[in-house]
């Protein structure tokens, strides 16, 4: 178990609709085809509140031209 704030970046990609399942998701990881804020994600990656911009975004990118903006306002 990590920290309540952490969230699986996997299972994030499957809900902004980037990855088709948990498994896609983590091979695309693998591959490293995500990128989260601009920067290329690791495959065990977590988002952590740091990752938020102006305390609210994530622009999560899948290779060219996949983008999700995520918004995590309660």
């Amino acid at each position: 178990g990590g920290s309540k704030a952490a969230s699986d970046l996997a299972l994030v990609l499957v809900r902004a609709g980037l990855a088709s399942s948990q498994g896609d998701a983590r091979r695309q990881l693998g591959q490293q085809g995500i990128s989260v804020n601009g920067v290329k994600a690791a495959p065990e990656r977590t988002l952590l509140g740091a990752d938020l911009v102006h305390h609210r975004w994530v622009l999560l990118r899948k290779g060219k031209k996949g983008w999700a903006i995520l918004d995590a306002a309660p």
